[in-house]
């Protein structure tokens, strides 16, 4: 609509070639807009991968992304050079079945054509380093679409929780001064030993064994 401080200051044809500014003026201004905002969420788009890329690289656990189709490393962080000793070009050449040692493939690609598992949690799978030391790691992973990556994976070295793990149940099954099973196991081996029995319908037998003077060695050396 176009206004004047005059009364019938525009004939029609001045009116119809004001309005058609008016619309073009509206049109360009619509389209900058438009177009501002298309670059101001391009930009956030690039701020937001550049700082995804940032963390992926500095995170203080291994990562990798890797191309669900081939298998291949597509991107490694500085964690993952770190611990495995590859060099990231070394790395970016190979697929995800050459750091586990030959005997684990098989039951990796099992679980990959079973799909990914709920949460990402894959489990536990022994890696292998380039100088053929084999550690447990426990996997997580996502897809990783946005970054322009397939999967990405996160490995944890769980080598000393598994220790702890371990050794916590050693201590709960073994006496502490001679190394044997104690009543515990003893228990535990029992029970299991007699369903096998009922299940196959054998025999079972227990021996027990009688050492003299041993409580002397218990009072004076055990707990």
């Amino acid at each position: 609509t176009v206004y004047s401080g005059e009364v019938e200051a525009f004939d029609d044809d001045e009116v119809r070639l004001l309005e058609g500014v008016a619309e073009d003026v509206s049109f360009g201004l619509d389209a900058r807009a438009a177009v501002s905002g298309q670059q101001a969420a391009e930009a956030a788009r690039r701020t937001s991968e550049e700082g995804f890329r940032l963390l992926f690289r500095r995170h203080p656990q291994p990562m990798w992304a890797y191309d669900e189709r081939t298998l291949r490393f597509l991107e490694v962080n500085d964690a993952a050079l770190a611990r495995y000793g590859y060099s990231r070009d070394e790395f970016l050449a190979m697929r995800i079945p050459e750091i586990r040692p030959p005997e684990d493939v098989p039951r990796l690609l099992e679980a990959l054509a079973a799909g990914p598992p709920e949460h990402g949690h894959w489990g536990v799978y022994r890696h292998r380093t380039k100088a053929g030391e084999t550690f447990p790691v426990e996997i997580t992973a996502y897809p990783a679409e946005g970054a322009g990556w397939s999967s990405l994976v996160m490995a944890q070295d769980v080598s000393e929780r598994l220790r702890t793990e371990q050794a916590l149940v050693y201590q709960a099954t073994h006496d502490p001064l001679t190394g044997l099973a104690n009543r515990a196991l003893l228990s535990d081996r029992l029970t299991h030993a007699l369903a096998r029995a009922r299940r196959v319908a054998d025999g079972l037998a227990v021996i027990f064994v009688d050492l003299d003077r041993f409580k002397v060695i218990n009072d004076g050396r055990g707990h």
